[in-house]
């Protein structure tokens, strides 16, 4: 689902193409249109009433190859994906969507958190993940950029000393990486694939916070979850009027029919405390 957000709302679909490919360990390009079925439709409605409509199409007897129909073309450009563009449909109004993959173990670029971290700086956000390492790590007063061998590392700091983030366990280097790629924003939408993995209580609490304080700055956060303590932290991190702005989608896959339903912020935090409702 949040794959497919990406895919409609993007200016350049077939670019985000290749990332989700890349993502899934470059499989074929079939098992992104289910079963023998050839076409794939995907829609987004904003709030402001524009609609994105993008179409999957696998052509006859090539598995491996996909046309992406949208609106007005921009300028085409040779990539390893067939891309078609459909005239009569209306002008796709790109929107402000990026996807967030928490796991640091495949960033490529090695100043790709320290340049996350400046970024926060620079916007006045500093705060925001010092907090967040000295909440998760006993005795940890915060994070510095040190250089090794002249080259710029993330350190978390502690009164006699520091240790390189690499050092610290996988939890704690995610939810840094959240922090700092939602403080490193302005605005728009984030896309999170279950964020709570591999994260302990402590660490999931501070999860719930960094994503309700980026909401309050007017940024949209769609994320995935099967984990019922990570919903639990949400509902109990949000204020009132953060529960305005929350909603919780329940879906099902019964015989290729996406089944779903919505609870309000609300409806949710009732059905946790008062009736201890399941809502994965």
């Amino acid at each position: 689902v949040l794959e497919a957000i990406l895919l409609a709302a993007a200016a350049q679909p077939q670019d985000q193409l290749n990332k989700v490919v890349s993502a899934r360990g470059g499989r074929e390009l079939k098992w992104l249109i289910r079963g023998d079925e050839q076409v794939a439709s995907i829609e987004v409605i904003t709030d402001k009433n524009t609609k994105n409509t993008i179409e999957l199409e696998r052509p006859v007897g090539n598995l491996n190859q996909v046309k992406i129909k949208q609106g007005e073309a921009p300028a085409q450009r040779q990539l390893r994906h067939a891309v078609s563009f459909d005239p009569s449909s209306p002008k796709v109004v790109p929107l402000s969507v990026s996807m967030v993959d928490t796991d640091v173990s495949k960033v490529n670029d090695p100043n790709y958190l320290q340049n996350l971290y400046t970024r926060a700086v620079q916007l006045g956000r500093r705060s925001l993940p010092q907090e967040i390492v000295s909440a998760i790590i006993d005795g940890a007063q915060g994070i510095e950029i040190l250089t090794e061998h002249s080259n710029p590392i993330i350190h978390i700091v502690f009164p006699d000393g520091s240790v390189p983030i690499s050092l610290v366990g996988d939890g704690i280097q995610r939810v840094l990486r959240i922090a700092l790629e939602l403080a490193s924003r302005q605005a728009g939408t984030v896309l999170l694939e279950e964020p709570e993995v591999y994260q302990h209580p402590g660490a999931i609490r501070q999860t719930s916070k960094v994503i309700l304080a980026s909401v309050r700055r007017d940024m949209q956060v769609i994320l995935s979850t099967h984990s019922l303590e990570f919903i639990d932290a949400i509902l109990n991190e949000a204020t009132p009027e953060d529960l305005t702005l929350t909603s919780i989608y329940r879906m099902q896959l019964l015989k290729g029919v996406l089944r779903t339903s919505r609870l309000t912020g609300d409806e949710a935090k009732f059905a946790r405390t008062q009736i201890e409702d399941d809502l994965r």
